[in-house]
């Protein structure tokens, strides 16, 4: 149970997490009809139970009071529930013009409501006031993530209609009707009067160590859903390879690379992880399941068609499978003895019973198939607690349980835990979301997992099997803002999806930082091999940097702790004015300018440049490619970006080279023609130019 405050806190977080991924969504919180009404109000009080928020600055009032049109209550009950309901209330004696537009809007919202939520109650028809809500999906909840999952979706349905019903006022009844959703200048004062009142009043929000939620839900402080989205080569599907073993419940700390990234293909050679793309022709048959062809060996290369599982559906059947020995193994084998001997003979202490294989399984009204998937995950300790071992089939389960120990290694011990598994989904953007999951968008949610409250099953199309998504399976996406906007998303992914951004990182680019990334890279060499001197040297000269103390620069090479390495780099080297930090922050700048943030240029493109010819090969191979498709070739604004260093001088020619047509051509005659130089065929000394260019030097 939490308590009010920590509830309190944790819908503002909520709602400041949803401002921070869509800069659009904004909110201000409820007016409180008392003095002081005139800050935006949010705090409520502990004695009422309950808090509230809006989305919209919509000014309704009546003498003697104020509030918002709509509101979204959140309720404390007084066995500590969680609740909500959304409140949509305005008097029915208007005294002037905007409240009356305002009882009209409310009016017409009232059937269309009605309509999107069939539980949606309204006030006594002798009310004084104008008022109906809609109750939260559930009566009561444990958490605040599994209540904001639920309030996300009724903003989904709920938003669009208000904003359009506003529009129509205006329109058609009163053109100065004040109603729009809150402004990013209202958002913003806000947030001020918020800050001033947390400072100056009585009321202390206590820190809660452990997240309590964010878009999404949380399992063990990691989200059973999220993706990783920002600009291209920001480290995402690098940082995938973390998250997962970490996920896995492995410690990474003070591993090298090469050691998370052998630990990581172990993992995924046992099938704990999997690694998948989408892409623009990946189907539901590839990801669940599907009728594929299939070459039957003996009989010369004749094509058969099976029911086959895809990608998402086998690893859910194996995050449901605890690791051998398990009930599921151990049951599976005696199904394959079944097959070959028809009947297995068993009893109890007072009789005789046999088992055999039917279409639905084991038979004999012995094991019903609800109950055997249940077993599936929790083994004897399902039995118990449903006390099947109680009553007229308990001693039948008994005996196939103890038949199972016996002959087919079923352990019940603790070491048969289910595990957890990992599925990452890279550039989960570029492929048909509604066509690749189906129905099965809705399973993946935290309450709709096996084994939870609002757990779902449901049948699949092709092998009519019962399906449901494991609570132990985590899905890890991988998304490119330059490819998609985050905005442009499927709506059913984004609320079922904690977002976290993967911005640029241009202190990774530190010229410190980069000597001992190549440091490391280099490790086997000591610091007179000639082979490392030779690159040793090329770094310096891209940095037009000195060694001023060579003696403890190689007493460095037993140096293991690389905070102390870094901080004395800093100390014995001596680096001119050029950074990659530098010339990566300043092409940002004029892309977030010309373009967004979301086509900026991820640190990962530098993080291998070492000398002068690795920096030339960036350009060329990838900061190049990439401006000219985010400028679609528009070199004039590849220009700004770059500056004129990397263009070649293209002398006017007055020459008509057009062919003989009745059409004035002579200001296409004397249109400058740019071409971006061969960086690779660039001197030093020209490139160093073109660099000075770039960063205004």
């Amino acid at each position: 149970m939490i308590s009010y405050q920590e509830y309190e806190k944790a819908v503002f977080e909520w709602l400041m997490q949803k401002h921070s991924i869509d800069s659009n969504f904004t909110f201000s919180l409820r007016q409180k009809a008392v003095k002081g009404a005139e800050r935006d109000y949010f705090i409520g009080t502990e004695n009422s139970g309950y808090f509230g928020t809006t989305l919209w600055n919509i000014p309704v009032a009546y003498p003697g009071s104020s509030m918002d049109l709509v509101d979204i209550f959140f309720h404390y009950t007084k066995d500590k529930k969680l609740a909500y309901y959304i409140h949509f209330n305005q008097t029915k004696n208007p005294y002037n013009k905007q409240n009356k537009s305002a009882l009209a809007l409310i009016r017409n919202l009232k059937p269309l409501i009605f309509k999107a939520f069939p539980n949606a109650t309204e006030s006594q028809k002798d009310s004084k006031m104008e008022s109906y809500r809609v109750p939260g999906k559930m009566q009561g909840y444990e958490n605040v993530s599994e209540l904001m999952n639920d309030v996300d979706e009724y903003l989904t349905i709920v938003s669009p209609i208000i904003d359009i019903e506003i529009e129509n006022i205006k329109a058609n009844i009163d053109n100065e009707f004040i109603g729009h959703r809150i402004t990013k200048n209202e958002f913003d004062n806000f947030l001020k009067k918020v800050a001033f009142r947390l400072k100056n009043e009585n009321f202390v929000i206590p820190k809660i160590e452990s997240k309590i939620v964010k878009i999404g839900s949380l399992e063990n402080n990691h989200p059973l859903n999220q993706i990783l989205f920002g600009p291209p080569g920001t480290g995402k599907t690098f940082n995938t390879v973390n998250k997962a073993l970490e996920i896995l419940g492995e410690k990474i700390d003070g591993m090298t690379r090469n050691e998370i990234k052998e630990l990581f293909d172990a993992k995924m050679k046992d099938g704990q992880i999997v690694f998948t793309s989408f892409h623009q022709s990946m189907s539901y048959e590839d990801f669940i399941e599907g009728i594929k062809p299939v070459i039957v060996s003996d009989t010369d290369g004749e094509l058969s068609y099976e029911i086959q599982s895809g990608i998402f559906k086998r690893i859910c059947r194996k995050a449901e499978t605890p690791p051998n020995p398990s009930f599921l193994v151990a049951y599976n084998k005696m199904l394959g003895h079944l097959r070959n001997v028809n009947e297995i003979s068993l009893d109890t202490n007072k009789e005789s019973f046999s088992i055999r294989i039917s279409e639905n399984g084991v038979d004999l009204d012995v094991i019903s198939n609800s109950h055997i998937k249940k077993i599936f995950q929790d083994g004897l300790e399902y039995v118990s607690k449903t006390k099947l071992f109680v009553g007229k089939w308990g001693v039948y389960y008994k005996s196939i349980f103890n038949y199972l120990k016996e002959n087919f290694g079923y352990n019940e011990s603790k070491t048969s835990e289910i595990l957890n598994h990992v599925l990452i989904i890279d550039e989960i953007n570029r492929g048909n979301i509604a066509q690749i999951f189906g129905e099965l968008i809705t399973l993946i949610e935290d309450d709709k997992r096996l084994g939870k409250s609002e757990a779902l099953e449901i049948t699949l199309p092709y092998s009519k099997e019962k399906f449901g998504v494991p609570p132990n399976l985590y899905i890890i996406g991988t998304m490119n803002t330059a490819d998609r906007s985050v905005e442009a998303l499927d709506t059913a992914l984004r609320r079922r999806f904690y977002f976290e951004e993967m911005a640029p990182k241009p202190e990774l680019l530190e010229s410190a930082e980069q000597l001992n990334r190549l440091w490391n890279k280099y490790e086997f060499l000591a610091c007179d091999d000639p082979e490392w001197l030779c690159v040793e040297n090329d770094f310096l000269n891209l940095y037009n940097a000195k060694v001023l103390n060579r003696e403890m620069f190689e007493r460095l090479e037993d140096e293991v702790n690389e905070e102390i390495r870094i901080e004395t780099f800093k100390e014995i080297i001596s680096f001119g004015e050029f950074s990659l930090q530098i010339i990566l922050e300043t092409l940002n700048v004029r892309i977030e300018k010309l373009l967004d943030k979301d086509h900026q240029i991820g640190h990962s493109y530098f993080m291998s440049v070492y000398s002068l010819n690795d920096l030339k090969s960036a350009f060329q191979h990838k900061i190049i490619p990439l401006l000219q498709e985010y400028f679609f070739g528009d070199y004039g604004k590849i220009g700004l970006v770059i500056g004129k260093g990397f263009f070649q001088e293209v002398v006017k020619s007055t020459e008509n080279i057009f062919a003989p047509f009745d059409y004035d051509a002579s200001e296409f005659a004397e249109r400058t023609i740019l071409k971006l130089k061969n960086v690779m065929t660039m001197t030093d000394d020209a490139f160093r130019d073109a660099l000075a260019i770039l960063i205004r030097k």
